[in-house]
């Protein structure tokens, strides 16, 4: 007899997304699944959603708490979900973020199918110290050793979990919403001109590099162009405060901004653009680049996987380098509209979340084949 697919989702801040990438991901794809006849129950923390609603989008939706620190709070809330799932009839476990490999040796103990989505070399981002870095490549093992499917939405991901641990993983892309309509865009809102500002979305973290974005933006000749900067980061308000001590009046702060609000800042906006150092595959990048924007981000192998030929780059941690393509893309206006076309219609092929729900469905239906 085969097990009926029920699934759980573990390790996310919570749905309806208004956080990052995998919160959108679980968020677009789970609302796709229930179609398949997938009864699909979402883990929401407490402390971080407005409203606590029993249902979203036919989706079942639970709540925890956790330790709110920031090495904690996503493992101890994480813990508190699967404490919940030991006994209950769901079958297939989803979990995000390789932190939390570490609960999928219980959960196999219960005879739970485990699915874990990988993010970037997470060892790598600024914020860890020695022994989260040590606990994070511990997950990794544990991860390859245990899962029933490693998932990452990066080649370049995948590549290094083959080369290091001779695995094959999953891939599943990330996915976006192509811009299909036009929001009235209001100038005297956003301090901001139609096509005369560069945007960059995204956390405001360390190895985002917005700092080294304000500086190089501040020292370009930009003639009458700004930075938009739609972000933030409650966990870290101290490298925020850095961020607003540099900048002047080339750089507007938008703070978080969603929905209809977020795409059409996005879409008015001349070009996209990113310093950071550690990426998966970006889900601002993809958004951008569906909304029909040109894009100008660091060389780091995930980066330039993403865009391929449809978009600018400049030599990460380079400064100097990030302000030459400022000023190039500024003074060839010209080149702009042939490389927002090129990154729809690459978004457009490549990128639907229709096609990552049912990949999604097919490595949950693979994986509860065996008999029982």
């Amino acid at each position: 007899m085969r097990k009926k697919i029920r699934l759980a989702v573990i390790g996310i801040k919570g749905i309806p997304a208004s956080y990052g990438g995998f919160e959108t991901c679980v968020d677009e794809t789970a609302s796709r699944l229930v179609k398949y006849d997938i009864p699909i129950t979402v883990y929401c923390r407490k402390e971080l959603v407005k409203e606590m609603i029993p249902f979203y989008k036919g989706i079942k939706l639970k709540y925890v708490s956790g330790i709110k620190t920031k090495s904690l709070y996503t493992i101890s809330s994480s813990f508190f979900s699967v404490l919940k799932e030991l006994f209950s009839s769901n079958t297939v476990i989803h979990i995000y973020t390789v932190g939390n490999a570490i609960f999928i040796p219980l959960l196999k103990f219960f005879r739970k199918k485990c699915v874990i989505s990988v993010d970037a070399l997470d060892w790598k981002r600024k914020k860890w110290g020695k022994f989260a870095c040590w606990f994070i490549k511990t997950s990794e093992i544990l991860a390859v050793k245990f899962a029933d499917s490693v998932v990452s939405d990066s080649k370049v991901i995948c590549k290094y979990y083959f080369e290091k641990y001779k695995k094959k993983i999953d891939y599943v892309a990330f996915g976006a919403n192509l811009n299909i309509k036009k929001v009235y865009f209001d100038e005297n809102k956003y301090q901001l001109k139609s096509k005369k500002y560069f945007i960059f979305v995204g956390l405001f973290r360390p190895e985002k590099n917005v700092d080294l974005l304000i500086r190089a933006f501040i020292k370009a000749n930009t003639r009458d162009f700004k930075l938009a900067l739609i972000g933030d980061d409650p966990i870290n308000p101290q490298y925020v405060s850095n961020l607003y001590k540099l900048a002047n009046e080339k750089i507007i702060f938008l703070g978080r901004r969603y929905g209809d609000e977020y795409r059409t800042i996005s879409e008015n906006a001349y070009c996209y653009v990113s310093a950071s150092e550690v990426e998966g595959t970006s889900p601002a990048l993809l958004a951008a680049m569906g909304f029909g924007l040109p894009v100008l981000v660091s060389d780091i192998e995930e980066n330039k996987e993403t865009i391929e030929d449809a978009g600018f780059i400049f030599r990460n941690n380079d400064e100097e380098d990030l302000v030459k393509m400022i000023e190039y893309l500024i003074n060839n206006d010209n080149l702009l509209n042939i490389y927002s076309i090129k990154g729809y219609e690459r978004v457009q092929k490549l990128y639907s979340w229709d096609k990552i729900s049912e990949d999604f469905y097919n490595i949950y239906k693979r994986i509860t084949q065996s008999h029982v």
